[in-house]
Formats: structure tokens, C-alpha cells, sequence
């Protein structure tokens, strides 16, 4: 009978250290296929590393560049520098998003391992429980009769005690993998996330380097002119642009002065208690930022706004509640927009406008829709500073522009 029992425990005893042997194995060559990827990840960041050495130069150029006079072939230079930084930034972010497809498939590999030996460990403890339970479950007289003498019953108590201190170890590593594996999961779960929002960003880079390859075109048709015809057009959009601008700021004014005559609660809100809904869904990107410094059209204005890059004729909704305070409808030729007039300081300027579908003195909703969206070159409302379909959003506080990111529900 002792002889039977010392079989079974070493029996036991040697399947746990063979298992733990063959998951070495196996951990073994997991963890060659991930050194591996990480040399390749690693490969990537270097690559990463010089497209951004390279991207400094094209920027400085930029940068010296926009220091000098406003003149057609300096403004070709500029294009040519920021269509070859975008390029480089296309291939950075390419860069990244496969340096994050070489991570998660070193997390998957990790996640399937730590798998595999919770599976292996827990069908071992299973029989390891199962044996204990069993022994434990014999009564005293079983426990007389089944041996000679009082050594043979410490023998057991002995081997019963190792084969429970290698269960209690066990159990100890199945708990570690399994707060490995749940922060494996975790990690991968942000990986995955941080890819969709570099898909985004590419997709945005690209949006950006198709209007600059534009503006481009643009500027190298009107070199075939001269440079006095440009210059003279610089100026005459920038004095369509402030005269917009300062139309904008008196009619926000005066409405706004209009309305709290009305109700005296009006202005009571803080600039702190608005939250604005994206007046068009963000998902083909946004082209341009506030002050973006790779605005095609920098030249002429700082871009106080986003743009919102939209198929052309989408709807538009109305950001927050308020009042419509102008509507300029489309023309050929001529911008088209709609400025709504809300509390706490605030107001919003709907640019590029194909259609508007609001009247101005009228009261809107949040989400209300207030037009259509435009700006494809050559349309009725897209005006001349334009470069393809898109929305462009502003957001002023006490009649100044700021930046709309900051008040924009996150996407």
C-alpha cells in the first residue's frame, strides 16, 4: 500500500515539473518571436527618429521663409517646403501605425501564452485537488488499516505536506500569469485605440497635403500672370477678410446687446458653462486647425477657426443653443455663412455654407440643422479662399476668436 501511495504522489509531483518544463519550451520560443518583433519595433523608431530630423529642416525653411515679404515665388517656395513636410509626416505616421501593429502582435503572442499555461497549470491543479481531496477524505480507521506501522503514516503526512506546498505554489503562479494577462489585455485594448486615432491622423495628413498640392496648382497658375496681379489680390482678399471679420464682431455685438435688454439673465452664465456638439461629425478629419502654421492661405490671414473636412451638401447643426444673428446666403463668388449668438460671451460662425435653412432673429436648438455644407472651389457660397469641401467652424468668446477644440465635445 505505501508502495502504491509513493507512486501515485511522485507520479503527481513529476507531472507538475513536466508541464512546467514543456511551458519553458514553449515560453522559450514565444519570447525569441517577440525579441525579434521588438528589433523590428526598434527599427521602426529609429526610422521615426530621422523622418522627424528631416521634418525640422523643411520647418525651418518654412519658418525663415514666411519671415520675408509676401511675394508669389516665396509663397510657391512655402508650398513646395509643406507639401514635402507633409509627405514626411504621412510616412512618420505610417511609421507609427506599424510600429503598433508590430506591438500588438507582440501582446497577442504574450496574451496566448499567458493563456496557454493558465490552461495547463489549472487541468494540473485540478488533479492535484482531486488526489487531496480524496485522501483527505478517509476516515481515521481507513487510515490504521492502510499501514504497517506509525512510519509508513508520517511517510504520508510527508509527501501529502510537498504535494500541498506545490499545489499552494501553483496556485500562486496561476494568480501572477493571470494579473499578467489582464494587464496584457489592458495594454492591448490601448494600443488598439491609439491605432484608430493614427488611422484618423493619416487620414487627416493626407486631407491636409491634397489641399496644399491645390493651393499649389492654384499659385502656379497665377505665376503665369504677374506678380503685381497677385500682390493686388493679396490685398483684396485680405480686406474682403477683415471686412467680414468686422462685420461679424459688430453684429455679434449689437445682438448681443439687442438680447440683454430682453432678458437681463442672458449674460449671467460664466464662459466656463458651455459645452459645444460638433456641428459636423469629424470622421473624414479636420484640415486645418486655430492658427494652424501650415494653413495654405497663412499669407493672407491667421486662420481663426477648424475646417472640417465634409462630402459636399452635408448637414450642418448648430453647436449650442442661441440666436441666429446674420445670414449671408450663397452666391457665386462670395462667402456664405451663418453666426449664432449664445450665453456666456459666446458665438459661432458657420463658413462655406452650400444652402442655409434659418432665418436670421430666430431662436435654434442644440443640434438643430442651420445649412448645408460647401466649399468645393467654384460653388455658390465657397467664396475665393477655399481649397475643397469642408466646414469652416469659429467659435468667438466676447466677440474674439478662439480656439474650438477647447469647448468641442471629444471625438
Amino acid at each position: 500500500m505505501r508502495k502504491r501511495i509513493l507512486i501515485l504522489l511522485i507520479f503527481v509531483i513529476f507531472s507538475l515539473a513536466f508541464a512546467s518544463r514543456i511551458l519553458i519550451v514553449s515560453a522559450n520560443e514565444t519570447a525569441e518571436v517577440i525579441l525579434k518583433l521588438n528589433d523590428e519595433i526598434q527599427q521602426n523608431k529609429d526610422k521615426i527618429k530621422e523622418l522627424n530630423e528631416q521634418i525640422e529642416k523643411y520647418q525651418k525653411q518654412i519658418r525663415d521663409r514666411q519671415k520675408e515679404a509676401t511675394t508669389l515665388k516665396n509663397q510657391i517656395d512655402i508650398i513646395n517646403n509643406q507639401v514635402e513636410k507633409t509627405n514626411l509626416e504621412i510616412k512618420i505616421t505610417e511609421a507609427e501605425i506599424e510600429e503598433l501593429r508590430l506591438e500588438i502582435e507582440s501582446l497577442n503572442l504574450q496574451i496566448k501564452d499567458y493563456g496557454e499555461k493558465i490552461r495547463t497549470n489549472r487541468d494540473l491543479l485540478s488533479n492535484t485537488i482531486s488526489f487531496l481531496e480524496r485522501e483527505e477524505a478517509k476516515s481515521d480507521f481507513e487510515i490504521i488499516l492502510l499501514y504497517n506501522n506509525f512510519s509508513e503514516f508520517f511517510d504520508h503526512l510527508f509527501y501529502i505536506q510537498t504535494l500541498e506546498n506545490n499545489l499552494s505554489d501553483k496556485i500562486k503562479e496561476v494568480n501572477d500569469l493571470k494579473r499578467k494577462l489582464e494587464n496584457q489585455r489592458a495594454d492591448l485594448n490601448t494600443k488598439k485605440s491609439l491605432s484608430e486615432t493614427l488611422h484618423t491622423k493619416l487620414r487627416e495628413i493626407r486631407s491636409k497635403l491634397e489641399d496644399q498640392v491645390f493651393v499649389k496648382g492654384s499659385l502656379l497658375e497665377r505665376a503665369r500672370s504677374s506678380e503685381a496681379k497677385f500682390r493686388q489680390m493679396v490685398a483684396d482678399l485680405r480686406a474682403e477678410q477683415n471686412q467680414i471679420d468686422a462685420q461679424i464682431t459688430r453684429l455679434e455685438s449689437a445682438f448681443r446687446k439687442k438680447l440683454e435688454e430682453s432678458d437681463k439673465n442672458f449674460s449671467n452664465l460664466s464662459s466656463g458653462d458651455i459645452v459645444l456638439g460638433w456641428p459636423i461629425e469629424p470622421t473624414r478629419g479636420i484640415t486645418a486647425y486655430f492658427h494652424d502654421p501650415d494653413y495654405p492661405f497663412k499669407y493672407i490671414y491667421e486662420h481663426p477657426a477648424i475646417d472640417v473636412r465634409a462630402y459636399q451638401g452635408t448637414p450642418v447643426k448648430a453647436a449650442a443653443g442661441g440666436y441666429v444673428a446674420k445670414v449671408v446666403k450663397p452666391a457665386y463668388g462670395k462667402l456664405s455663412y451663418v453666426v449664432l449668438v449664445h450665453r456666456g460671451g459666446f458665438a459661432t460662425v458657420y463658413m462655406h455654407l452650400s444652402r442655409t435653412s434659418v432665418i436670421e432673429n430666430d431662436f435654434v436648438e442644440r443640434g438643430q440643422f442651420i445649412g448645408y455644407s460647401g466649399g468645393m472651389p467654384g460653388t455658390a457660397g465657397a467664396g475665393r479662399l477655399t481649397t475643397g469641401p469642408h466646414l469652416h467652424f469659429e467659435v468667438r468668446l466676447n466677440s474674439v476668436p478662439v480656439d474650438p477644440m477647447k469647448y468641442l465635445l471629444s471625438y
